[in-house]
């Protein structure tokens, strides 16, 4: 798939270049990727697209932890700590890398707020 060799060689911007072209109900592969590439990218783009994605996954849907997990990492790194709280608290099967992803995401946040001051 062209958008998770995109994804893979930090070609981010291209791989939402993409995602906006598709024109397909996104799966769990393409949720990762584009949540993936948003949380890489960091920036007013990739924040807006990353949000918009997030909202439009229908609760009804079978997400799997891999796609949350690439959820709370995005917002994370986006500084949003309340919803990927948020979601984590909602999996109905925390494992070990939802730990881990929560904790990672706290431990980034913590040392980009310790070195601006």
């Amino acid at each position: 798939m062209i958008c998770s060799g995109y994804v893979e060689k930090d070609m981010n911007e291209k791989a939402l270049n993409l995602f906006e072209q598709m024109h397909i109900i996104p799966d769990n592969i393409i949720y990762t990727l584009v949540f993936k590439a948003c949380a890489q990218l960091n920036n007013e783009r990739a924040q807006i697209i990353g949000r918009q994605l997030l909202a439009k996954i229908s609760t009804k849907a079978h997400i799997d932890n891999t796609v949350w997990n690439s959820a709370i990492h995005m917002l994370m790194q986006f500084g949003n700590v309340n919803d990927a709280e948020r979601i984590f608290k909602s999996l109905k099967n925390i494992n070990i890398v939802s730990y881990g992803t929560l904790m990672e995401g706290i431990s980034f946040l913590k040392n980009s707020y310790c070195s601006v001051i």
